[in-house]
């Protein structure tokens, strides 16, 4: 009987200090999480499509992209600046845009879209001379090439 009483003496303590967590009255409040710092999340869009317009500002130099394929949610168009000159006018290109930075851009076709010339070319104005219509025109003789003299 002393065994039994000393492993109830043992047990019965272990046993009502656990379960005073269910029967205590006072709310415990759980210690708070730290916040989490979420980061500004950055979408990477794309375009596919050519340069119609190349010009270097002070965020570096931008580029307008008019694009050809706007399948799998791409961009349709627009003014799109990185830091290095990397393709020229009419280029057909595939860049990745971050918060209106390039942030890749890869060449697909070199001239895609010919260069539009300033200027017009002689032949396509025309500068034929004009077909003028004069009246009353003078009738001119022509001179006669040989002369025969007869003596009979």
């Amino acid at each position: 009987m002393s065994r039994l009483s000393l492993v109830s003496i043992l047990i019965l303590p272990v046993f009502f200090g656990g379960c005073t967590q269910f029967f205590s009255f006072t709310k415990t409040i759980p210690p708070k999480q730290a916040e989490k710092q979420n980061p500004i999340l950055t979408k990477e869009r794309m375009i596919k499509g050519f340069i119609s317009d190349l010009v270097y500002s002070e965020s570096g130099w931008c580029y307008t992209i008019n694009s050809i394929d706007t399948s799998n949610n791409k961009l349709e168009s627009g003014v799109f600046c990185g830091d290095s000159h990397e393709f020229s006018y009419g280029d057909l290109v595939y860049t990745i845009i971050i918060d209106n930075r390039i942030k890749k851009m890869l060449l697909l076709q070199k001239e895609y879209v010919k260069a539009e010339t300033k200027y017009k070319k002689l032949d396509s104005i025309g500068l034929k001379k004009p077909i003028l219509k004069r009246y009353n025109k003078k009738k001119i003789t022509e001179v006669p090439k040989s002369e025969q003299i007869r003596f009979d």
